[in-house]
Protein backbone atom coordinates (compact mmCIF):
# COMPACT_ATOMS: atom_id res chain seq x y z
CA UNK A 1 0.00 0.00 0.00
CA UNK A 2 1.35 3.71 -1.02
CA UNK A 3 0.88 6.54 1.36
CA UNK A 4 0.01 10.02 -0.49
CA UNK A 5 -0.07 13.27 0.81
CA UNK A 6 -2.88 15.48 -1.14
CA UNK A 7 -2.76 18.97 -0.93
CA UNK A 8 -5.75 21.00 -1.99
CA UNK A 9 -5.77 24.97 -2.50
CA UNK A 10 -9.46 26.45 -2.75
CA UNK A 11 -10.36 30.11 -1.92
CA UNK A 12 -13.18 28.63 0.31
CA UNK A 13 -12.40 25.65 2.43
CA UNK A 14 -15.88 25.15 4.15
CA UNK A 15 -17.05 22.33 5.95
CA UNK A 16 -19.68 21.38 3.56
CA UNK A 17 -16.43 21.43 1.11
CA UNK A 18 -14.24 19.61 3.32
CA UNK A 19 -17.43 16.61 3.54
CA UNK A 20 -17.38 16.40 -0.26
CA UNK A 21 -14.05 15.88 -1.01
CA UNK A 22 -13.26 13.59 1.82
CA UNK A 23 -16.17 11.79 0.70
CA UNK A 24 -14.77 11.71 -3.13
CA UNK A 25 -11.27 10.79 -1.97
CA UNK A 26 -12.59 8.11 0.58
CA UNK A 27 -13.06 5.82 -2.62
CA UNK A 28 -9.70 5.42 -3.57
CA UNK A 29 -8.94 4.97 0.56
CA UNK A 30 -7.53 1.43 1.61
CA UNK A 31 -6.18 2.34 4.90
CA UNK A 32 -8.47 2.50 7.77
CA UNK A 33 -8.60 6.18 8.01
CA UNK A 34 -7.97 9.10 6.14
CA UNK A 35 -6.56 12.22 7.67
CA UNK A 36 -6.68 15.34 6.69
CA UNK A 37 -6.03 19.11 8.08
CA UNK A 38 -6.90 22.85 7.38
CA UNK A 39 -5.51 26.07 6.95
CA UNK A 40 -5.68 29.32 5.62
CA UNK A 41 -7.63 28.22 1.85
CA UNK A 42 -5.92 24.44 2.08
CA UNK A 43 -6.88 21.10 2.79
CA UNK A 44 -3.85 18.53 3.59
CA UNK A 45 -4.98 14.78 3.37
CA UNK A 46 -2.76 11.76 4.31
CA UNK A 47 -3.98 8.11 3.14
CA UNK A 48 -2.54 5.12 1.96
CA UNK A 49 -3.77 3.19 -1.05
CA UNK A 50 -3.58 0.40 -3.21
CA UNK A 51 -4.25 2.56 -6.14
CA UNK A 52 -1.02 3.16 -8.33
CA UNK A 53 0.02 6.95 -8.67
CA UNK A 54 -0.76 7.30 -12.21
CA UNK A 55 -4.43 6.44 -11.41
CA UNK A 56 -4.90 8.30 -8.45
CA UNK A 57 -3.99 11.24 -10.40
CA UNK A 58 -6.85 10.24 -13.16
CA UNK A 59 -9.08 9.80 -10.56
CA UNK A 60 -8.40 13.05 -8.30
CA UNK A 61 -8.32 14.78 -11.90
CA UNK A 62 -11.57 13.69 -12.94
CA UNK A 63 -13.76 13.92 -9.25
CA UNK A 64 -11.85 16.80 -8.01
CA UNK A 65 -12.51 18.94 -10.92
CA UNK A 66 -14.46 22.20 -10.80
CA UNK A 67 -14.55 21.85 -6.72
CA UNK A 68 -11.08 23.36 -6.58
CA UNK A 69 -8.58 25.56 -7.57
CA UNK A 70 -5.86 22.87 -7.71
CA UNK A 71 -3.97 20.07 -5.72
CA UNK A 72 -0.82 18.52 -5.56
CA UNK A 73 -0.25 15.27 -4.95
CA UNK A 74 2.51 13.06 -3.61
CA UNK A 75 4.17 9.96 -2.40
CA UNK A 76 4.61 9.57 0.99
CA UNK A 77 7.79 8.20 1.44
CA UNK A 78 11.63 8.82 3.30
CA UNK A 79 12.73 11.58 1.15
CA UNK A 80 9.31 13.68 2.06
CA UNK A 81 10.23 17.28 4.24
CA UNK A 82 7.94 18.92 6.19
CA UNK A 83 7.97 21.95 8.31
CA UNK A 84 4.88 21.88 10.84
CA UNK A 85 3.94 21.48 13.66
CA UNK A 86 4.27 18.38 16.20
CA UNK A 87 0.74 18.29 17.14
CA UNK A 88 -0.40 18.19 13.02
CA UNK A 89 2.32 15.71 12.28
CA UNK A 90 1.38 13.57 15.04
CA UNK A 91 -2.63 13.94 13.53
CA UNK A 92 -1.77 13.65 9.80
CA UNK A 93 0.73 10.84 9.88
CA UNK A 94 -0.67 8.29 12.37
CA UNK A 95 -3.03 6.73 10.00
CA UNK A 96 -4.11 3.76 12.85
CA UNK A 97 -6.00 5.98 15.35
CA UNK A 98 -8.29 9.05 15.31
CA UNK A 99 -7.20 12.60 15.46
CA UNK A 100 -8.55 14.10 18.93
CA UNK A 101 -10.03 16.86 16.22
CA UNK A 102 -11.60 14.56 13.86
CA UNK A 103 -14.62 16.20 12.72
CA UNK A 104 -15.35 14.06 9.95
CA UNK A 105 -15.22 10.00 9.61
CA UNK A 106 -16.15 8.33 6.57
CA UNK A 107 -16.60 4.26 7.63
CA UNK A 108 -19.35 2.54 6.36
CA UNK A 109 -18.69 0.20 9.99
CA UNK A 110 -20.01 3.46 12.10
CA UNK A 111 -23.42 3.62 10.75
CA UNK A 112 -26.37 4.44 12.23
CA UNK A 113 -27.10 1.17 14.85
CA UNK A 114 -30.53 0.76 13.19
CA UNK A 115 -28.36 0.14 9.67
CA UNK A 116 -26.45 -2.95 10.82
CA UNK A 117 -27.86 -5.46 13.25
CA UNK A 118 -26.14 -4.92 16.57
CA UNK A 119 -24.55 -8.16 16.92
CA UNK A 120 -23.68 -9.21 13.20
CA UNK A 121 -23.00 -7.52 9.98
CA UNK A 122 -25.31 -7.32 7.04
CA UNK A 123 -23.50 -7.73 4.03
CA UNK A 124 -26.18 -7.42 1.41
CA UNK A 125 -27.43 -3.91 3.58
CA UNK A 126 -23.36 -2.91 3.71
CA UNK A 127 -22.82 -2.72 0.00
CA UNK A 128 -26.13 -1.27 -0.76
CA UNK A 129 -24.67 1.49 1.79
CA UNK A 130 -21.13 1.41 -0.37
CA UNK A 131 -23.52 1.42 -3.76
CA UNK A 132 -25.28 4.80 -2.39
CA UNK A 133 -21.81 6.33 -1.54
CA UNK A 134 -20.56 5.96 -5.09
CA UNK A 135 -23.30 6.39 -6.92
CA UNK A 136 -22.93 9.97 -4.75
CA UNK A 137 -19.78 10.32 -6.10
CA UNK A 138 -20.51 9.59 -9.49
CA UNK A 139 -22.83 12.29 -9.92
CA UNK A 140 -20.04 14.86 -9.05
CA UNK A 141 -17.75 13.04 -11.69
CA UNK A 142 -17.69 13.76 -15.20
CA UNK A 143 -17.17 11.42 -17.15
CA UNK A 144 -14.79 12.00 -20.67
CA UNK A 145 -16.46 11.95 -23.76
CA UNK A 146 -15.65 9.37 -26.31
CA UNK A 147 -14.15 11.90 -28.52
CA UNK A 148 -11.88 12.44 -25.83
CA UNK A 149 -10.96 8.90 -24.85
CA UNK A 150 -10.09 8.66 -28.51
CA UNK A 151 -8.14 11.62 -28.80
CA UNK A 152 -6.23 9.69 -26.11
CA UNK A 153 -5.48 6.86 -27.53
CA UNK A 154 -4.48 8.64 -30.18
CA UNK A 155 -1.85 10.43 -28.74
CA UNK A 156 -0.72 8.04 -26.69
CA UNK A 157 -1.89 4.68 -27.20
CA UNK A 158 -4.93 2.20 -25.86
CA UNK A 159 -2.18 1.48 -22.77
CA UNK A 160 -2.10 4.74 -21.35
CA UNK A 161 -5.65 4.78 -20.39
CA UNK A 162 -6.70 3.82 -17.08
CA UNK A 163 -9.27 1.18 -15.90
CA UNK A 164 -11.79 4.19 -15.08
CA UNK A 165 -11.39 5.39 -18.71
CA UNK A 166 -11.30 1.59 -20.34
CA UNK A 167 -14.80 1.08 -18.78
CA UNK A 168 -16.53 4.34 -19.74
CA UNK A 169 -14.96 3.09 -23.36
CA UNK A 170 -16.59 -0.56 -23.00
CA UNK A 171 -19.46 1.16 -22.02
CA UNK A 172 -19.71 3.68 -25.10
CA UNK A 173 -19.48 0.69 -27.45
CA UNK A 174 -22.34 -0.84 -26.01
CA UNK A 175 -24.88 2.02 -26.83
Amino acid sequence: MTGYLLIIFNDDISKELCEELTISISQIVDSERLKFATHNGSIIYHYASDVDYKEMEEYLNISLQGFISSFILAEVNDKLSLFMSKEITDHLFNLNEDGEHTTIKINARDMPSNFLDDEEDDDEEYDDYVALLLNEVKKKVSKPTLDQLLDKIDAKGFGELTQFEKDILESYSKN
